[in-house]
């Protein structure tokens, strides 16, 4: 019996945030498109479109400092510690941690609402 506890003890550290992240490995290869609605991290090869989905407010795209994504990337909000070849695009906020970044443009999303007084507001989802 006390082997089985140690078992169950040692399984039972998985965290909510872990749940809640994908994580490509170093060692995996991805040509095609992708679309997220979670926090995903990238430490293996992309060689497509990175985006989040359409709905999504709260995910963000990690690129680590092995990561590469050959493609345009699309998140709510990127942080870049690996390689990318493409468009960013970020919604809220990008994160540059690497100078590994070739043909690229920074995109950020603003929206704005007009108020009553006539002054620029930033627009609140």
């Amino acid at each position: 019996m006390g082997i089985f506890d140690k078992i169950q003890d040692t399984t039972a550290a998985v965290t909510s945030s872990d749940k809640n992240t994908t994580s490509i490995g170093e060692n995996c290869t991805i040509d095609g498109d992708i679309t997220f609605d979670k926090t995903i991290e990238i430490h293996g090869k992309i060689t497509g479109t990175v985006k989040i989905a359409e709905n999504c407010t709260t995910a963000m795209l990690v690129i680590k400092k092995n990561g590469i994504v050959e493609g345009d990337v699309y998140g709510d909000e990127v942080v870049i510690e690996g390689e990318v070849i493409g468009n960013v695009t970020g919604k809220k906020k990008i994160t540059i941690k690497s100078l590994h970044l070739y043909q690229v443009m920074f995109t950020m999303i603003f929206r704005y609402e007009w108020w009553r007084d006539s002054e620029w507001q930033p627009y609140q989802k």
